[in-house]
């Protein structure tokens, strides 16, 4: 009986093992999984105004005019829908506490 061997290499965005073929490898040594390449290419295409098909957090579908949030995350733009922006804001004070949107949400 031999024994299966799994290959994987960590992103430095998301810190899930992945396959080789999922990652690509950027100057400086940075690792960055496919996932997290497409949600960031989708937050900068966002900001050039062309707006992603579904939240990177629930993944629910963009209805047209949808208001979304924008968040940079380790190095990454990532859209998301406001319920899900609720959520992710409370736990990262310590990107959001600090500012004034911090101060009306009550993060400090």
């Amino acid at each position: 009986m031999t024994a299966a061997v799994w290959v994987a290499v960590t992103c430095h965005y998301c810190s899930r093992g992945r396959a080789p073929a999922e990652i690509i490898y950027m100057p400086g040594g940075i690792q960055i999984c496919l996932d997290c390449y497409h949600r960031h290419r989708e937050g900068v295409m966002a900001l050039a105004g062309k707006p992603p098909t579904e939240c990177s957090e629930c993944h629910a579908a963009w209805e047209p005019g949808a208001m979304m949030a924008v968040h940079y995350e380790h190095g990454l733009y990532r859209c998301m829908c406001l319920p899900c922006s609720d959520k992710y804001v409370p736990k990262r004070r310590d990107i959001y506490g600090p500012t004034e949107y911090g101060w009306k949400k009550k993060l400090v």
